[in-house]
């Protein structure tokens, strides 16, 4: 059996892992503090989860993520937390406040 070519997509995502980690570990060792080990794929998450935190519209989100379903952009590639939750109700509580 013939071996079969990597597509142009696995070479380029191969790339950018390699490269993304030696750019860790090279900084890793001058600086005392430590980043963990990083993936694009993380970054892809840590990406999504910052621009819900600052407000992208979830449709617009949903686009730039490339996801046909929204419930994978919001349950699988956002990582909410109680912080998040509370300027949200404070942001509630503010809207509010001015209707009154």
């Amino acid at each position: 059996m013939a071996k079969q070519k990597k597509s142009v997509h696995r070479v380029a995502h191969e790339m950018l892992y390699r490269n993304l980690k030696k750019a860790v570990q090279m900084y890793n060792k001058k600086h005392k503090e430590k980043i963990p080990d990083l993936s694009p794929h993380s970054l892809r998450h840590t990406f999504c989860t910052r621009m819900a935190e600052r407000g992208v519209n979830a449709r617009t989100l949903q686009y730039l993520m490339g996801h046909s379903d929204i419930g994978t952009t919001f349950n699988i590639y956002t990582h909410w937390n109680g912080d998040m939750a509370m300027s949200e109700m404070k942001k509630t509580l503010e809207i509010t406040d001015k209707m009154a």
